[in-house]
Formats: C-alpha cells, sequence, structure tokens
C-alpha cells in the first residue's frame, strides 16, 4: 500500500507549546479509511491459507463502520461475492457508502447493535451451509491478523517521525474494537518505549471503561461517534495494559459544536474531508495539550465527512 501522509494541524491553537500530527488514514484509495490496511491483509492470508476460493466462497462479515465499506470494497477488487451485515442502529450514510459489485448490505432487525448483526449474520451463516453453500466469516474483530496490519501504520508513523526528528509524546486513538488502538500502539512502543496511549469512548457507551472496572452489568446506548463505544461482542485485539487512560467524550449539544467547528478548520487548513471520530480524537487531544507541555501528539484520520 502507498503509505499515507502525516501532517501538523497548526491552526487549532493547541496549548502549551504542544505539537499535534494526523495520520490520515482518510486518503487510502480504496475505501478512504483505515481498514484498506485491515482487509489488503486479510484478503491476502486467507487466499494464502486457501480458507477462500474465488468463485466458490461467499464472504461474509459483522460492521458497525469503516469495516463493512471497506470490507465490501474489497471483495470487489478481489473478485468475491459477499454479504454486510450492519447492527439495526447503524447511521444511513454508512449503508449507503457501502456499495459494491456482487456484495449486499443487510441491516440486522434485532436490537442489541453488535449482537444483533451477529446474530443475524449467523442465521445467514446457518442457512448457506444448509443448503450446501461455501460461506466463509472474515472476522476482523477476532483475528490477530487485524492487529499486524495495523501495526505497519504504526511502522510507517514511526518512519515519518524518525525522518522530521520527533518524538511522540502521546497517542490518541478511539478504542472501537482495539484493532487500530493495539496495532498501531504496538508498532509505536518498539521505538519511543515512554509513549502514552490514550484511548476515548462515549460516556453512554464506555465499554472498556466498563471493562477495566468489571462493570458486568453496565448498560450501554448507541454512540453517534462511529467507530467507539462498541458493544454486543468480546474484542480480543483490545490490548488494555497499553491504555495510559481512557477518556470518556461528551455527545452533547457544545461538544457537537466544537466537532463542526474542527472538522471545517480542517478542511480549511488541508482542504481535508476527516469524519467525526477524527474531529473527536482532535478535542481529545486539545484537552490534552491542557496538561502536557512541549510535546508532539498522535491523532488518525479514520475516514471521510460523507461517511456520516
Amino acid at each position: 500500500m502507498t503509505p499515507t501522509p502525516l501532517l501538523e494541524i497548526t491552526n487549532l491553537g493547541f496549548a502549551n507549546g504542544n505539537r499535534v500530527f494526523a495520520k490520515c488514514e482518510n486518503r487510502n484509495k480504496v475505501s478512504h479509511s483505515h481498514y484498506d490496511r485491515v482487509y489488503s491483509y486479510l484478503f491476502d492470508k486467507c487466499l494464502q491459507r486457501k480458507d477462500i476460493k474465488r468463485g466458490k466462497t461467499h464472504l461474509i462479515e459483522t460492521s458497525s463502520g469503516n469495516a463493512g465499506t471497506a470490507f465490501a470494497k474489497y471483495c470487489e477488487r478481489y473478485g468475491f461475492s459477499g454479504t454486510v451485515v450492519f447492527p439495526k442502529e447503524v447511521r444511513p450514510a454508512r449503508v449507503a457508502a457501502t456499495v459494491a459489485k456482487n456484495v449486499s448490505v443487510e441491516v440486522a432487525p434485532y436490537d442489541g447493535y453488535m449482537k444483533g448483526a451477529l446474530k443475524r449474520m449467523l442465521e445467514i451463516v446457518k442457512a448457506a451451509k444448509r443448503e450446501g453453500r461455501d460461506i466463509y466469516i472474515m472476522n476482523h474483530s477476532q483475528t490477530f491478523d487485524s492487529v499486524v496490519a495495523m501495526e505497519k501504520c504504526g511502522d510507517e508513523i514511526t518512519k515519518q517521525l524518525l525522518r522530521l526528528n520527533l518524538e511522540p509524546g502521546v497517542f490518541i486513538s478511539a478504542l472501537g474494537n482495539g484493532t487500530s488502538t493495539t496495532g498501531i500502539a504496538l508498532s509505536l512502543r518498539e521505538d519511543f518505549q515512554n509513549l502514552e496511549v490514550v484511548g476515548f469512548e462515549p460516556k453512554q457507551s464506555p465499554v472498556f471503561t466498563n471493562k477495566v472496572a468489571r462493570a458486568n452489568d453496565a448498560s450501554y446506548r448507541t454512540s453517534e461517534i462511529t467507530g467507539t463505544g462498541v458493544w454486543g461482542i468480546p474484542f480480543p485485539n483490545m490490548h488494555l495494559d497499553l491504555l495510559s487512560r481512557i477518556e470518556l467524550v461528551d455527545e452533547d449539544a457544545e461538544s457537537k459544536r466544537r466537532w463542526a467547528d474542527i472538522r471545517e478548520q480542517v478542511r480549511g487548513q488541508f482542504n481535508e474531508s476527516i469524519g467525526l471520530t477524527s474531529c473527536v480524537a482532535i478535542d481529545v487531544a486539545r484537552r490534552t495539550c491542557e496538561t502536557v507541555s512541549n510535546q508532539n501528539l498522535l491523532v488518525i484520520f479514520y475516514d471521510i465527512g460523507e461517511y456520516y
């Protein structure tokens, strides 16, 4: 894959001499998201292991956002038919963006967010097997291969920072299912042992915060911030020991005004379209800048604004 740029955000007034850099995963060519890395790697691995066969195997995946869009586009790119199952609570814009040849999209009719999507996916798989059809679950959130794929993003960032003679002090990451946080953090920590890793998730859906606190009876509500606060199935790719702390994010009117302003400021500086999760990451970075000095902070531009 072609490396994506690392850009410095200079027009948002970060406090205390701190600098903020963004890895532009929204510039990946196929799905305009960091999941280009995951699915290019997963498809190659599955083909190498002969888990899937062109013209025979139908692929299926569940997702709450970028993974589904990327999966569909990579099915088309690699010549496979596929099905994406989104949860009932998915954004309409996300469904509309998930268009690819020979790929169908289903919105699960069940509540429970990803648990509902998983239920619908298993129904489809069981029906296919009863009919003798070859079907394969890509399972991006459950395989460590996805983490390995995202480590390559971290490797790129390290090379880009070293060329600038810079060392990152804080990496700020949407927690989601843990894949991108873990993969990038594992890679960066190889060269920058003192790096702080700050994860963020919504207050109304604090999945990993509750996991740390062992709050097994916690309740969750759907978040507007795609790629965060995903509940309903376990996520083994999140290595919580990598995190320095978790920031909880409000989704109130004032926060949404800040995020909208950040989106326009980034568009003004770079002519860059970024999605809501990327805006929240910058907002968390700005808040972090109030507590640290003379540090280089790293965020990810996960996707494009049109997906929201």
